[in-house]
């Protein structure tokens, strides 16, 4: 009696436009059918696309979003049908996650933008970080290891991007091989750290043993 459309049809009988008793719209579709907005009964957006039918939002049934994109249509979330989240990025488009369909995560960054974990797509990790980005493992394209380090950033093995060991030590931390930027060895032990080999950095040898 208000004259508030509730319910808006088309000639064929295609619900344009539907609003509940309380007037808010649950469904709202263009002149050629396409839905431009869905909501369920109680009101939860479930699906929500621009006059260009782009979809800008999309949940499930269970309000679980999967899609949510900027007026610019580019994506900031996107879900797969379980829940898991494919592809995060912030207001900007920095993206600070990116998963593969199968769940592997390609890129992990901080929500200060720093890369924590990079991967390729055959999911060999590149970089990995620790949440204060202290570099743990590196590694070039070609899955080369330029660096590892263990959990307090002891260094355990670094090379040069020539793929020369410049130092390299177990899992103690006892130094087996180390060797100046020329690829000069300074020191050298065997796996059961008996040192054979140890020059000073002028390169003088103070210690030479025969294998």
């Amino acid at each position: 009696i208000h004259h508030h459309t509730l319910v808006n049809r088309d000639i064929h009988r295609h619900t344009l436009f539907n609003r509940d008793i309380h007037h808010h719209t649950l469904v709202n579709r263009d002149i050629h059918r396409h839905t431009l907005v869905n909501r369920d009964i109680h009101r939860h957006t479930l699906f929500n696309r621009d006059i260009h039918r782009h979809t800008l939002f999309n949940r499930d049934i269970h309000h679980h979003t999967l899609v949510i994109r900027d007026i610019h249509h580019h994506t900031l979330v996107n879900r797969d049908i379980n829940h898991h989240t494919l592809l995060n990025r912030d207001i900007r488009h920095h993206t600070l996650v990116n998963r593969n369909i199968h769940r592997h995560t390609l890129v992990n960054k901080d929500i200060h933008h720093h890369t924590l974990v990079i991967r390729d797509i055959h999911h060999h990790t590149l970089v990995n970080r620790d949440i204060h980005r202290h570099t743990l493992l590196n590694r070039d394209i070609h899955h080369h290891t330029l660096v590892i380090r263990d959990i307090h950033h002891h260094t355990l093995f670094n090379r040069d991007i020539h793929h020369h060991t410049l130092v390299n030590r177990d899992i103690h931390r006892h130094t087996l091989v180390n060797r100046d930027i020329h690829r000069h060895t300074l020191f050298n032990r065997d796996i059961h750290r008996h040192t054979l080999l140890s020059r000073d950095i002028h390169r003088h040898t103070l210690l030479g043993k025969n294998l």
